[in-house]
């Protein structure tokens, strides 16, 4: 009936730590629940996940340290909370040119080191989000995602790549990491570096807006056509969205049902869809991908787009084929609910889009 499970384990990097929940969703118990209780009993098994994910860690370092990087520090894991803004102080324009990768490397750790994880650290799955100020909009504009765990640390990688054309001036530049609401504003120690390397062959210097998500709803897709006109001396182009469906006002949606994203440039189609969404262990299955296992929460199953403890990977079209330079081409979005339009109440999308312009 204990939602924790209390023991340790050294890590690849030889650093001991804490164990999570054993709790699995196959071990549900129905006696359980109707008295009220956490109706999922541990099993031994669920051991093997912390296994899984530390090398997962390791193999994650290991790739890191093959490539040279410039890094930037916005936090250096001092505990805040629901949200901190900072300056990151980038290399000079001529240096930040040449860039073509940005990877966003985000640390959270409980607020009291000291004490073990269960009922110290977070406990509940929010979006996460980086922020970078725009001057010139005055917004926010989303670099990278994430979401947080039921009550476990947490490291992710992402790639940002997209914001280099945000960056390219260099300098100082103000940014916010968001991960909790004001009503639960869940102190957590922050660590948040940014990135630079050369790991393509082209570097971004436009990021023109698209679409936005919003309510999932009957009237989702009431949007116009957007009409992009491509630089003359643009040699790619490529369509960025990140992507997430949260709610679950009607069949459980956004979060647990299949959604599906459509993009055309011109006659050219290109599409998105979150098949894990309503499996019972999807999220139990990515965890040698990078999701945090082992959480005090129902983290096992699969989500539209996203998993608690796991980073969000942005999709990326490569359009060049069909949005050629000089011309003028027309960009259209639909969000479809299991290969149909969607129903009033089906909850929300939370997606940013761009056409990123290289030279």
């Amino acid at each position: 009936k204990t939602i924790g499970s209390y023991g340790f384990a050294v890590d690849r990097f030889q650093k001991l730590r804490t164990i999570g929940s054993f709790a699995s969703v196959e071990a549900y118990d129905s006696t359980l629940s109707d008295s009220g209780d956490w109706p999922y009993e541990q099993q031994l098994f669920s051991a093997a996940y912390e296994s899984e994910y530390f090398n997962y860690e390791a193999t994650r370092q290991w790739e890191m340290d093959q490539v040279a990087v410039t890094e930037v520090v916005l936090f250096d894991g001092d505990v805040y909370e629901e949200y901190e803004d900072g300056v990151a102080v980038f290399p000079d324009a001529t240096t930040m040119a040449g860039f073509d990768t940005l990877e966003v490397d985000v640390q959270m750790e409980c607020p009291d080191k000291d004490v073990y994880e269960i009922g110290n650290c977070g406990e509940w799955d929010y979006l996460a989000h980086l922020w970078f100020y725009d001057e010139d909009s005055k917004s926010w504009l989303e670099v990278s995602r994430f979401i947080t765990t039921y009550h476990r640390e947490s490291r992710w990688l992402v790639d940002a790549s997209h914001a280099l054309a945000w960056f390219a001036a260099g300098g100082e530049q103000l940014l916010r990491y968001e991960w909790a609401p004001s009503w639960n504003t869940q102190p957590t120690g922050i660590t948040v570096k940014l990135r630079l390397s050369n790991q393509r062959s082209k570097t971004p210097v436009q990021a023109i807006p698209l679409f936005e998500g919003g309510t999932f709803d009957s009237t989702y897709n009431d949007r116009d056509p957007i009409e992009v006109t491509v630089p003359s001396d643009a040699t790619r182009v490529e369509i960025v969205a990140i992507i997430t469906g949260h709610g679950m006002e009607a069949e459980n949606c956004a979060e647990f049902c299949m959604h599906s994203h459509h993009f055309t440039v011109e006659d050219k189609s290109w599409f998105r869809s979150f098949d894990e969404a309503g499996s019972s262990t999807a999220c139990q299955e990515s965890v040698g991908t990078g999701t945090v296992p082992n959480q005090a929460g129902t983290w096992w199953y699969g989500r539209g787009g996203w998993c608690p403890g796991r980073h969000v990977d942005p999709y990326v079209i490569n359009a060049t084929n069909y949005a050629l330079p000089g011309e003028t081409v027309t960009v259209t979005y639909e969000g479809k609910l299991e290969g149909a339009q969607p129903p009033d109440g089906a909850g929300n999308i939370e997606m940013r889009s761009w056409m990123l312009i290289y030279n």
